[in-house]
């Protein structure tokens, strides 16, 4: 089991969401498995649309689909929406959201601090 988990509420026609992506993908070459877990959760598109965009963006984590009763539990009503949670105590370290340059690097930061702990 990870440590951390990332949710990212997302969907194929958000341009901010695609934009995030390339960040959680770097996320998940950069720590192990045991460490951060990263889950992105779509209720608005089909599985042939979300395939594309794997295959497109290079998505190596897992999407999640029919997300609506997760998104509706987080209240989740703008996209990109990420969860930074630790899977031990359930508590959420980070709320991100919408998209923004620096996205990744102060990820990085935020889940460094807490391994390092």
């Amino acid at each position: 089991n990870s440590k951390l988990v990332i949710l990212d509420f997302w969907y194929v026609s958000c341009y901010p969401c695609l934009k995030a992506i390339p960040h959680l993908v770097d996320l998940a070459n950069k720590f192990n498995q045991k460490d951060l877990k990263i889950l992105g959760i779509n209720n608005h598109d089909n599985k042939e649309n979300i395939n594309k965009i794997k295959k497109r963006l290079n998505i190596n984590y897992d999407i999640l689909l029919h997300g609506k009763e997760l998104a509706k539990q987080y209240k989740v009503y703008g996209f990109p929406r990420l969860f930074l949670i630790d899977t031990q105590t359930k508590e959420i370290l980070h709320i991100g959201d919408g998209y923004y340059d620096n996205l990744g690097k102060d990820l990085e930061k935020i889940i460094s601090n807490y391994l390092d702990k």
